[in-house]
């Protein structure tokens, strides 16, 4: 079993006169991330590995939760996650070595929102997190899949799917 946490990055500046990668967190987005690292805490989630896209508002992103979980995560900065596709963010997962059993990949959209759409199981009953992220992945938002694989390359086979178990907005937790 593999769980697969995908986090969109918090709410940014706007990029007038800065490149977007460069964009940070507003005071807004600092606040959710906080607020997202004391959810993680409170629910005991603490993945043994972060892939992380380069981008300012990514890395700023997983500082102010990992503060709020007051440890320390393995971490790996990853060039293709930045405003990666699915198919991008199936093959930085799929690199992963199979020691690492619980990961937090942080990111951007609209590739992730897809992804977690492609790769979400349809459970009877628990179609209601699945609707909320095909309406929209906000900033901030965090949705947990456990798979039944046993090595992260399987996230690659056409019909690997895994159970939404958890998805939450920031304006859930406040």
């Amino acid at each position: 079993m593999k769980t697969l946490h995908i986090l969109r990055h918090a709410k940014a500046e706007e990029g007038r006169g800065k490149a977007d990668k460069e964009r940070n967190l507003t005071d807004r987005g600092v606040r959710a991330a906080t607020v997202l690292g004391l959810y993680l805490r409170q629910q005991n989630i603490k993945p043994d590995l972060i892939l992380c896209s380069p981008a300012s508002r990514t890395k700023q992103t997983m500082e102010h939760l990992l503060r709020s979980l007051d440890c320390s995560i393995e971490t790996r900065f990853d060039e293709k996650l930045y405003h990666a596709d699915p198919s991008q963010i199936a093959d930085a997962i799929a690199a992963t070595e199979s020691t690492f059993n619980n990961v937090l990949l942080i990111g951007h959209n609209p590739g992730l929102q897809l992804f977690v759409a492609e790769k979400s199981k349809d459970v009877e009953g628990e179609g209601d997190d699945i609707d909320r992220i095909y309406q929209g992945f906000p900033t901030a938002a965090l949705a947990s899949l456990n798979f039944s694989i046993s090595d992260w390359t399987e996230i690659l086979k056409r019909g690997c799917k895994g159970q939404l178990v958890a998805y939450v907005e920031p304006s859930d937790l406040v």
